[in-house]
């Protein structure tokens, strides 16, 4: 018990040091690892958005534009103005510019750009808010129209923002904020979906497309949808470049083939009511972003396309209550707990598996069903909780084999100790009620043998004789209670079940009395003393159990039918018998034994009389004693009738006739043999 509360202590403290790392962010990279390995085991399970279409700069159309076009890096903004004419005349539901123009360009191309930028569709360009720094200006413009929510207090805004240069920042629709969460250093597995900056909040730019459409609605209140401090858990749809996609020099080549239709390689319906994003994805163009995704960087105009496809299918991650860390991570740090108190190695392991697998596990059920549950938190509480419970347990187990080593080390055998080590919980320590077989033996006049003997001579004699018997007695799994001197207890069915216990008892009383009928020529010889011995068994209900202090107890049997058995050892004296067993331990027998009966008696300190029996000469047979069975099997009542008649047939041991024979005349004899002696 004492073990048990340790390991609650060691759990929850275990539980808490955890929560407590988790929350300063101790753990945070391997919940970004978990996470990773969540989005690739199932990325690519829902199809990109046929609405968006991303434009990218790669490095084939580069060297295109120099081998060409003979473009040098930086292009003219007329290039990108041409591409914007080609998405305005095709009928492009939003043309979305992950480009920066905050400075000023060679004479006309700014015009040029902003000509473009004025047609039919709505184009969305890059501004960047400073949460510190001091570039850019500190309020709107007063030549733009605003664009984005109007607020009226904030205490997260943004301290400046870097506007595209006046005749494009004039021209274009609106604007959306890149900065986000794309910073070059992290791992971007979330968006905020907007910024806040003077009295408005500006979209990040992939969602700029949706903040005036029409048929568009959020999952959520519009002002929570907005919120800044909202995280967007961004739902990947594939590699890199999963999303429809052209690179610059596919859409430039039609540019240059002019009006012909016909000449013109790209379908005349391949930007039709198609959100377009344009970004950079060639690696020395420094756009590429850390993703969870497998191959890692990602161009960051993918990501404004990602996070434009989640919110037009309404299928952004969210995250679980912070609650569901707290509460997992306590179920799996008190299965620590519980996982001792296990009976079998196949449970303790089977839980110990659900406890390992309980997090990994429901985080990919959850996952599937659209929210990141935390699973590197509850899933170090659950190793280092079971990896002490079990720890704890095998303390216990050791402790537990130990005290019943040294508890029954001495009287059981070592294959009944192997066993109750295998399933200790068959062993029931402490008092129980149990029917057990006892037996109990004496040796006949050893105090005048002892006297002729000494001490060392009288040692060797008695640890041989006990060593004989006791082996025999194990080995036909009894359970040694105690030596008494010369006397040996023992008993039968505890403390592990034994089948057809009363049959064990018996046989091992005729195998100790055949032992020591061969060792009684060897003990003549050597010690110069025949040995006799008087054996009684006996079965009925007792209490068994360990009795005494904590320092020294014995494992013994305390009840009416020990003292039976006793009382059956000392009534061999009066008949002159060897072994005497009860007729309860006969008829509990499953198997047929080679006794007879010997007489009703009526022992001291019981005032009922019971039938007992003695083992048949080898030279005899059951059957040849079947009236005599018969007859006393019948009862007491009416023995002195019916055994007169057939008591001459009847080859029974001397000193029992003689016995009988005096009884059997006595005329008010009610047919029992009443001991006044133990």
């Amino acid at each position: 018990m004492i073990i048990r509360y340790r390991i609650l202590i060691a759990s929850l403290t275990i539980f808490f040091i955890f929560i407590f790392l988790d929350g300063v962010g101790a753990f945070k990279r391997l919940e970004n690892l978990s996470w990773a390995w969540r989005v690739n085991s199932r990325i690519g399970a829902k199809a990109p958005s046929e609405e968006i279409l991303i434009l990218h700069l790669d490095q084939a159309s580069l060297e295109w534009g120099m081998n060409t076009l003979s473009l040098d890096w930086p292009w003219p903004r007329s290039i990108y103005g041409f591409i914007i004419d080609e998405l305005q005349s095709r009928g492009a539901a939003s043309i979305n510019l992950d480009l920066l123009f905050t400075e000023g360009s060679l004479p006309g191309e700014d015009d040029k750009l902003a000509e473009a930028i004025r047609g039919p569709s709505p184009v969305y360009t890059a501004l960047i808010t400073h949460k510190t720094s001091t570039q850019g200006r500190s309020d709107w413009p007063r030549d733009i129209t605003p664009f984005g929510i109007p607020i009226t207090s904030s205490d997260n805004r943004s301290r400046n923002a870097s506007f595209p240069i006046p005749g494009i920042s004039k021209s274009v629709s609106g604007f959306g904020d890149v900065m986000g969460n794309l910073s070059l250093d992290q791992v971007i597995q979330s968006v905020r979906p907007s910024r806040e900056f003077a009295d408005r909040r500006i979209p990040i730019l992939g969602l700029a497309p949706l903040l005036n459409s029409s048929t568009w609605k959020p999952n959520s209140p519009k002002e929570e949808f907005w919120n800044p401090n909202r995280e967007l858990i961004l739902n990947f749809r594939g590699e890199t470049m999963s999303h429809a996609n052209l690179p610059f020099k596919d859409v430039l080549q039609d540019v240059i083939r002019g009006m012909n239709e016909e000449e013109k390689l790209l379908p005349s319906h391949l930007f039709k009511n198609r959100h377009v994003f344009l970004g950079f994805s060639a690696t020395g163009l420094k756009d590429l972003r850390r993703t969870p995704v497998k191959g890692g960087l990602m161009a960051g105009v993918e990501i404004h396309a990602t996070a434009l496809d989640n919110a037009l299918n309404h299928d952004f991650f969210r995250r679980t209550h912070p609650f569901y860390t707290w509460a997992l991570g306590g179920l799996l740090a008190l299965l620590c707990w519980a996982i001792p108190t296990l009976k079998t190695y196949r449970s303790k392991t089977f839980f110990a598996i659900i406890g390992v697998s309980a997090s990994p596990g429901l985080g990919i059920i959850l996952y599937a069903f659209g929210w990141w549950a935390p699973v590197a938190t509850p899933f170090l509480i659950a190793i280092f909780s079971i990896t002490t419970g079990l720890l704890f347990s095998s303390l216990l187990e050791n402790e537990q084999k130990k005290f019943i080593r040294h508890a029954f080390g001495h009287y059981l055998s070592p294959e009944v100790i192997k066993k109750v080590l295998e399933k200790p919980e068959d062993l029931k320590l402490g008092g129980e009620r149990k029917t057990l077989s006892i037996f109990f033996s004496d040796l006949a006049g050893f105090s005048s043998i002892s006297e002729t003997l000494d001490p060392v001579e009288l040692t060797s004699l008695l640890n041989d004789y006990l060593g004989t018997m006791t082996d025999i007695i194990l080995a036909h799994g009894g359970t040694l209670d105690k030596y008494e001197g010369d006397a040996i207890i023992a008993f039968w069915n505890a403390p592990l079940d034994v089948e057809d216990h009363a049959h064990q008892a018996c046989l091992s009383a005729i195998r100790c009395e055949e032992a020591l009928a061969l060792k009684r020529s060897e003990y003549q010889r050597v010690y110069g003393v025949e040995l006799y011995q008087r054996i009684g068994v006996h079965t009925g209900d007792v209490v068994v159990g360990n009795l005494g202090s904590a320092n020294r107890f014995d494992y013994t049997v305390l009840g009416d039918a020990a003292n039976l058995a006793s009382r059956l050892e000392g009534a061999n004296k009066f008949f002159a018998s060897c072994i005497m067993i009860s007729d309860e331990t006969l008829k509990s027998s499953k198997t047929q034994l080679p006794f007879r009966p010997l007489a009703w008696i009526r022992v001291v300190g019981r005032k009922e009389p019971i039938l007992v029996h003695t083992p048949i000469h080898q030279n005899d047979s059951i059957e040849k004693w079947s009236t005599w069975t018969e007859v006393l099997n019948k009862g007491y009542a009416e023995v002195q009738t019916h055994l007169i008649p057939i008591f001459d047939d009847v080859a029974i041991p001397e000193h029992e006739r003689i016995l009988w024979k005096h009884y059997l005349k006595q005329p008010d004899w009610k047919g029992i043999f009443t001991l006044d002696q133990k």
